[in-house]
């Protein structure tokens, strides 16, 4: 998980939100950068059902 997904869960720890199912993380490239990725030059998408 990245920085963004530590905050996304910090976040809901704090205004007391707890999650109805799995974080789940959509990692972005685009097809010219090959196979050695910087973790930091991925875009990520968060997305987690929460408690209702």
């Amino acid at each position: 998980m990245n920085t963004g997904g530590k905050i996304l869960w910090q976040e809901m720890q704090k205004r007391g939100i707890g999650p109805a199912g799995p974080l789940l993380g959509i990692c972005l490239a685009g097809p010219f950068f090959g196979t050695q990725l910087d973790p930091n030059d991925y875009i990520f998408r968060w997305s987690i059902p929460i408690e209702t």
